[in-house]
């Protein structure tokens, strides 16, 4: 969603400069207001816009061939803590900002309605053939909509003049336009160009409304009441009024201008290139769409085009190397992919996909490796195994080596029981009377219980605690600042099994270093013989745990 609206924002930006630098200045009144609603929506439209043709074309000018592969399915294991993800905290965050944003500006803008609203009915009301007049106690002088507001304490000579001029606003409906830059403001208030446009949008219906009244007076008497009169114009953004101090010498200047020659209108064809950049920048600059799609159209059509499709280091000889390829490629991921990150990072239940593109080149390197998930530490988990993958045989095409470009889907189970920090790692079939492997969380009936957590009034919760402050007190976290290692979090993830008899078992460890990772395990070996958990039967079972341990690293 940021990539999105920088998008927008450079895109507006380019309108802008555009409008400002080539069209601000002709009297194609009409064109720019066009232009400058046009602009405005088509900067929010684009971004969203990927143009298969467009990208199709630059890829086969690339000799670059996109793959489908089928999808890896994975499960998660236990965890037994949730760490703070500070990335979740400030989207969060910002999503509270975002929405308290629009709050704060729907109330403003109904507040200034209001007022707009209560001196039409508490003012008294002219009704004329194509508008009403509100007369005010003041000298102020706008329209809205159908109303022109006019001020009682004005020269009686000067208002004539003045209701012609509004009457441009009311027949052209302007308010309709400043109307729509508001809502822009209020959905999209963080948004500097909305203001900008609506600002430039303004200064246009005035140069209208000025071009307009000059055709049944003469100008010199309308400068002299432009320069003369002094109106206390209401500060409210999406109301016309009749005189702004800072638009007087533009106006004036707009007004003395000759009429601009047909030919200009050629200035206008400057938006073509523009939006074609756009289109092409959008198509295929950031392929997020791409990495989402999972359309076995695109399979078919690649190996239509290509001859020879790149050969995982071992299939050479196999009855069907693309077979064989996805199936290497399938097997690496399920061993190298840390399923336990999707515990740690609190997801909702439910399928969870990272959608992975990277491509074999013409040397059979991999590279251009990206990934697209529903979180950051997913999908830089996904490039790091899709990048440890070993160098391919590369693919060829008309007797010429070819990169090759690959999508992989990657989908994490994730169980109901995750949301409470615990979940299942193995299939448990209770009529098995058998078990000898660690079973899932979620069948257990009685947890592994910490010494001291006997009576504890939430079990699960105290032998969480315990376990942590177990390895606060004991993990030599001083050496994490001498390994050289990256400023910030560091994880080490721990793996280990409480058995049958509350002894600790199978300890595992993945880290950023070798040090870490040993010290992980020496921590965690020492944590004391616990109870352990129990099926509904009272049958003792053994329980598989992953344990994220966060340095930072100064």
């Amino acid at each position: 969603m940021l990539d999105y609206f920088i998008k927008v924002l450079l895109f507006q930006t380019l309108f802008l400069a555009v409008y400002d630098l080539f069209l601000k200045r002709e009297t194609f009144f009409q064109w720019n207001r066009a232009y400058l609603i046009g602009t405005s929506v088509v900067a929010y439209i684009i971004p969203a816009l990927k143009i298969e043709q467009v990208e199709a074309f630059v890829s086969l000018n690339y000799q670059e061939y996109i793959i489908q592969l089928p999808e890896i399915m994975l499960s998660p294991t236990a965890v037994i803590e949730k760490q703070v993800d500070w990335s979740v905290l400030l989207f969060t965050t910002l999503q509270w900002v975002f929405w308290i944003g629009i709050v704060i500006a729907t109330v403003l803008f109904l507040v200034r309605l209001n007022q707009i609203i209560r001196l039409i009915y508490t003012n008294e009301k002219e009704h004329r053939a194509n508008f009403s007049l509100v007369h005010l106690n003041n000298r102020k002088a706008f329209s809205f909509f159908s109303y022109i507001f006019l001020g009682k304490e004005i020269e009686p000579e000067n208002k004539s003049q003045i209701i012609n001029h509004e009457l441009v606003h009311v027949e052209q409906k302007h308010s309709i336009d400043l109307l729509f830059f508001e809502l822009q403001k209020i959905v999209c208030w963080f948004n500097p160009f909305s203001y900008i446009f609506q600002h430039r949008i303004a200064e246009l219906h005035e140069f209208i409304a000025d071009s307009n009244s000059v055709k049944e007076i003469d100008k010199s008497n309308y400068f002299q009441n432009l320069l003369a009169q002094t109106f206390q114009v209401q500060k409210i953004s999406f109301i016309n009024p009749f005189l702004k101090v800072s638009l007087i010498k533009k106006r004036i200047v707009m007004l003395n201008k000759n009429k601009s020659k047909q030919v200009l209108k050629l200035k206008y064809l400057l938006l073509l290139p523009v939006l074609v950049s756009m289109l092409v920048y959008t198509s295929c600059e950031n392929k997020e769409d791409e990495l989402k799609s999972k359309t076995e159209s695109i399979e078919e059509i690649t190996f239509a085009i290509i001859e020879k499709a790149p050969i995982f280091p071992g299939c050479e000889d196999a009855a069907d190397s693309k077979k064989c390829l996805q199936e290497q490629i399938q097997k690496h991921v399920a061993i190298k992919y840390n399923t336990s990150l999707a515990g740690d990072l609190e997801l909702e239940p439910g399928k969870k996909r990272v959608y992975v593109q990277f491509t074999i080149d013409k040397n059979g390197e991999i590279i251009d490796v990206k990934a697209r998930g529903p979180h950051a530490a997913l999908e830089e988990e996904a490039v790091r195994v899709v990048k440890s993958l070993p160098k391919m045989i590369s693919g060829e095409h008309k007797g010429k080596k070819v990169g090759v470009k690959y999508t992989l889907p990657i989908t994490l189970m994730i169980a109901a029981e995750n949301t409470k920090k615990m979940e299942a790692t193995e299939s448990f079939d209770p009529k098995n009377s058998e078990i000898d492997e660690s079973v899932p969380f979620a069948a257990v009936e009685e947890i592994p219980i910490f010494p001291g957590c006997e009576d504890a009034e939430d079990i699960k919760k105290c032998v969480q605690e315990q376990i942590q402050k177990h390895i606060t007190k004991n993990f030599n976290a001083g050496m994490a600042n001498t390994l050289s290692l990256d400023k910030g979090k560091n994880r080490v993830y721990v793996q280990f099994t409480i058995d049958k008899e509350g002894d600790i078992t199978d300890v595992k460890s993945r880290g950023p270093h070798e040090a870490l990772e040993k010290e992980a395990i020496r921590v965690v070996n020492d944590l004391p013989k616990m109870i352990p958990g129990k099926l509904g039967d009272g049958k003792k079972v053994s329980v598989k745990y992953t344990l994220p341990i966060t340095l930072m690293v100064d």
